[in-house]
């Protein structure tokens, strides 16, 4: 078995595999916020966030032309914000 700092490890590893190939630059999951930027060309269908953001106006907010902007969340500890980060990919993997 292995250690569970090991497994934050790979599954940090995983997340950052996926968010090149979705053309995220940058992604920041706090306890009460996050930050996700893109590359200027992003492998995402710009609908997506639309609809993310028509659905949840408090939770979702473009910041300029290539952030968007997650508020109100409660994610006290690693595992819940690596939880939100697969949920996000998945999101934005719908269409692209």
């Amino acid at each position: 078995l292995l250690p569970e700092a090991t497994k934050n490890l790979f599954a940090i590893a995983e997340l950052k595999l996926e968010a090149q190939r979705l053309g995220i630059r940058k992604l920041e999951i706090g306890e009460k916020t996050g930050r996700v930027q893109f590359v200027p060309q992003p492998r995402i269908d710009p609908m997506s966030i639309i609809r993310m953001i028509q659905s949840q106006p408090k939770r979702y907010q473009m910041d300029g032309g290539d952030k968007l902007r997650l508020a109100n969340l409660n994610l006290p500890d690693a595992a819940a914000r690596m939880q939100v980060a697969r949920s996000l990919f998945a999101l934005l993997s719908i269409s692209s």
